[in-house]
């Protein structure tokens, strides 16, 4: 608003933290739902895995905005990156002979996290926004969205070709 582009950068700054957890959880998810059918031979077990991230991505919205009428936006980021990168300790482990429960539990619970922080990240987005600014929240929400599970598939399968599928969902 002021030709120098000021105006607009002092509108985003504040969604930028928001989107950077929901951008680092959906990397993940862009890992999980490229690498994990590949990563674990058994078709059943990685279907069951990705089945019940997604069970437990939709818990984790439903909790997050029961939670959510009660706190100040924002307070779950935190705990749900937690609990999303607990989960993905759990899948890295299920990647390894033999962990296939850990892999589904770890899937759940990183769905868990990533449900969570969803639902955070864009009631805190549209409220910095502000009012009249809900097509640039949407657009920054849905660009760490689609951006962060992206570059999460490319990135993984980076690390793959250097190390072996444990490590990767590690990293």
């Amino acid at each position: 608003p002021d030709g120098g582009g000021r105006g607009a950068t002092a509108m985003l700054r504040p969604l930028v933290a928001p989107a950077l957890v929901f951008f680092t959880l959906t990397m993940g998810f862009g890992g999980i739902v490229t690498f994990l059918p590949l990563a674990v031979p058994d078709a059943a077990t990685a279907s069951g895995a990705l089945f019940i991230a997604s069970l437990c991505m939709l818990a984790g919205r439903l909790a997050a905005g029961m939670v959510g009428d009660r706190l100040t936006a924002g307070r779950q980021l935190l705990p749900g990156a937690l609990v999303g990168a607990a989960g993905m300790v759990g899948v890295a482990v299920g990647t390894t002979a033999g962990g296939g429960a850990w892999g589904a539990a770890g899937a759940g619970l990183f769905g868990l996290g990533l449900g969570i922080v969803q639902n955070d990240s864009l009631v805190l987005i549209l409220g910095r926004a502000g009012p009249g600014r809900h097509g640039t929240a949407s657009a920054v929400w849905n660009f760490a969205y689609d951006g962060g599970t992206g570059a999460g598939a490319v990135l993984l399968g980076a690390v793959v070709a250097g190390a072996d599928y444990p490590w990767a969902f590690a990293a």
